[in-house]
Formats: structure tokens, sequence, C-alpha cells
């Protein structure tokens, strides 16, 4: 086959640039939505995405769409989110909650109650949800945003709908309120009146500890821009919002988490549970946390080791919360069973783990709120922490304080709990008092439902 000459190539690129320059702007705009409709309809008639049990909600008084994309793994922000939106599905069962996840999400299945709580899988789609995401990130919005907003509101509902049917695959039904437990951007739209928990500004004081800094930075100033109202789990937390985010003050509130008693079983099996990690009771040191940068383990591992070697070559050191098999293999390996990394594990063994170890050791370089402080200070073990962010402000006097970020001073504080007892015993007395003033989850729930409400009925003022 005769290969073209370089004037055929050179006809035809101009022929393209030709046919190129004669197409307008808004030939462009069609051409472009012709392609997402297509896509979009693709989509929506092969992928198998229902929302739940009903799509007809009309005889419930709100519904409310809340975005869970983020809060997947079972952490703090999973606990909280779960812990607000049962128990405002069970104080208000007039009201309809739709729970968006991903499909690998499975954490969140069984929260569907079969009553007002419906769940469904969101499968993003791939060419309009970064377009939207990217125009998002745009300051110019905000204005845009504005001009839709004096649209009557059939013309914003739809507006809204469109859009997310253009992202997902699925026609909205009518939705009184957009909750977004974990400050996100995934379905910011043009009529849904919005209420944002922010949990911390990770990435504006510690962004060389993450991947891509920039983009939770935009998302989070997106998020704060299109929120009617913000929810800071701490007074750090708050500071933080109106510090970097220079949002409105009367738009954030703070509303301390309240611990939840999701570790309160009476475990019979406790020899068993420890033995299969090699594990004796008060013969380890524990920490509960994900693998994530901010979260310290390097220098907690290092400081061990230090202690070992001037100290008890018995004790351990367990590391629970997602880990890689990587960080399990080496940890295994390089420190002959003085370390143990379990991984994630169900409540039962995380609880018996916790109130058997002789302290709580929790290095973690930034806290919004440091649930798992709390959790140790309840489990009647004894608790050391960094003193940075939140910590102070959640565990007061109750904890021994070491600087995360000297691997001597955690050291200091891992031979200063470990050989005084009546240290031991004073912060397990202060503990369990201080868990006392985060136990009031029946008046944290009043204040998240509060805040919900001004916001609905300030759009209904607006309509």
């Amino acid at each position: 086959m005769k290969r073209p000459s370089n004037i055929s190539k050179m006809k035809l690129r101009n022929f393209l640039l030709d046919r190129w320059k004669e197409i307008s702007f808004v030939r462009m705009l069609v051409i472009f939505f012709s392609v997402v409709f297509l896509y979009t309809a693709y989509n929506a008639a092969f992928c198998n995405i229902k929302y739940g049990v009903k799509s007809d909600y009309s005889g419930y008084e709100k519904t409310i769409l809340i975005d869970v994309c983020r809060s997947h793994f079972r952490g703090g922000m999973y606990t909280l989110t779960k812990d607000v939106i049962l128990e405002i599905a069970s104080k208000r069962p007039n009201w309809k909650f739709i729970i968006a996840h991903e499909e690998n999400m499975r954490a969140w299945r069984d929260v569907e109650n079969g009553k007002n709580i419906d769940i469904f899988t969101s499968v993003q789609n791939y060419l309009t949800v970064p377009i939207f995401h990217f125009i998002s990130d745009l300051s110019f919005l905000e204005n845009f945003r504005e001009l839709i907003m004096k649209l009557p509101e059939n013309i914003r509902v739809f507006l809204g709908k469109l859009k997310f049917f253009l992202m997902y695959s699925r026609w909205l039904p009518n939705v009184n309120l957009f909750f977004d437990p974990s400050a996100t951007h995934h379905f910011n739209d043009f009529y849904l009146p919005r209420v944002s928990i922010i949990h911390d500004l990770l990435y504006s004081d510690l962004p060389e500890l993450l991947s891509s800094p920039v983009i939770q930075e935009k998302g989070m100033e997106a998020a704060a821009r299109f929120s009617n109202a913000i929810i800071a789990i701490s007074n750090f937390t708050k500071k933080k919002i109106l510090d970097v985010l220079a949002v409105d003050e009367n738009k954030v509130h703070m509303i301390h988490t309240q611990f939840s008693k999701r570790l309160h079983k009476i475990i019979e099996n406790h020899g068993d549970i420890l033995k299969k990690y090699g594990l004796k009771k008060n013969e380890y040191l524990v920490y509960p946390s994900a693998f994530w940068g901010h979260k310290n383990q390097g220098r907690l591992i290092e400081a061990f080791l230090h202690y070992l070697k001037s100290g008890n070559s018995e004790l351990k050191l367990v590391l629970m919360g997602t880990a890689s098999e990587s960080d399990r293999i080496i940890a295994t390996n390089r420190f002959k069973g003085q370390v143990i990394v379990t991984g994630f594990v169900d409540d039962d063994i995380f609880q018996v783990i916790l109130e058997d170890a002789l302290a709580m050791i929790h290095p973690s370089l930034y806290e919004g709120f440091g649930m798992t402080v709390l959790e140790g200070m309840a489990a009647g073990i004894p608790v050391a922490a960094g003193r940075v962010a939140s910590v102070p402000e959640i565990a007061g006097d109750a904890a021994l304080y070491f600087d995360p970020y000297d691997v001597d001073d955690i050291c200091r504080a891992i031979k200063e709990i470990i050989s005084n007892a009546s240290l031991r015993k004073s912060l397990v007395e202060k503990g369990k008092k201080r868990v006392e003033k985060f136990s009031h989850k029946d008046d944290m729930i009043n204040q998240y439902i509060a805040v919900m409400e001004s916001v609905m009925a300030q759009q209904e003022i607006r309509q």
C-alpha cells in the first residue's frame, strides 16, 4: 500500500484546520453536550445503578441527600457519620435519608434500615465528573451560582437534577438538603441547601504528608463556599476554618463530637483473642490508627525500639488500624514479633486489645478531634499523647503529653508511663471523668438537627 506523501499530509492537515475554524463556539458546545448525553444515556441504560428500596419519597416531610464517598474507612469520620445518620433518622422518622456511596464501600450496606434510610450506589460518569469538579474549583462559579439562584425554583431544581444526571446517570428525587459529612464537593448543586462537616485542615498545616494537598485544598474551599452551614468538630478546627477558609463566623457551628459507645460489650474470650496475636494482658502498648503520614507510626516505632534497648525486652507494641500488607510484613520480619501490626479488626477484637493493654501511646501529629484518645480512656487504660492540634482540648489533664516530633521525648513518655504505677492509676481516673464530658450524644444530635432545620427554613424563606 502506497504511503501518503508529505504533500497529501499537508493537504489533510489544512483541510482539518479549515473545518475546525468553521466550527463556532456554539457548535462546539452542542457537540460536547451531545457526546455527554450519549455517554450518560449509555451509562444509565447499561449500568446497574439503583437508588435503593424506593424512589418515591413524597410521603416524607423532608428528604436529605448524604454523600459518604469519603467516609469509607472505618475510622473516626465513618463512626461519627454513621452515628449522626442513625440517631437523626431515629429522632426524625418523617425525614427520608438517601445515602450515596461508591460500589466498594461495604461498610455502609448495613446502615439501610428499611424505614427512612435508603442507600444507592453512585457510579461516576468519568467524562463529566472531572469537568464539573474543575468548574467547581473556579472562584467565578460563586457569582454564576448567585445568578442561577435568582431563577424560578422549578428551573433551578431542573438544572440541579440535570447536573446530577450528567454526573451520576440517575435522576434525583426532590431533595430538601444536602448533608456532606466529609466536606467533599461531589454533589455541588444549584439549588440544594447544604450542611457540611469539616473535620480538619490537614492540607493547610501539614501538606508535605499528603499526596495531593492542592486537590484537597480546592475541594475544601469549594465545600466551604457552597455550604450554607459548616459544622466544626472542635474549637481547634473552628479556628482553623475561620483563619484559613475566611468564611463568615456565623456560618460555622462548633459541635463537639460525643463519645461513641460502640465498645461496650461484655466479651468473655479475652484470652483466646490475645493469644491469636501473641499477646498477654498488660504486656503491650497500643496505638489504634490507620497508617497515614500524620499518624506518625514511624517515630513511635523508633522510640519504642530505643526503649527496648534500655528497658523491658518483653514489652510489645500493637498498631491497630488500616494497614497495607507490606506494612504488616515489614513489622513481622524486621521487629521479630515486638511490633505487631494487626490491620483493621472488628469491634470485639478492637475492644479486647484496647482494654487489656498496659497503656495507649498516641503520637499523632494532627487531629481534628482525636476520638481514639477518648476510646483509650473509656477502656480504662492510661493514655500518653502528643501535645498537638486538638488533642489537649479533648484530653485535658487526663493524658501524659510529649512532643510527637521528638523520638527521645516519645521514648521518655513510654518509660514514664510504664514505670510509674501511681501515674497510670491517676491517668485512668482522670480519663474516666474526661470521657463523661464527651458522653452527651443526645445533645450533639439535637444540635445537628437544629443546624439542618435552620438551613432548610432559610431556604424556604428565600423561595
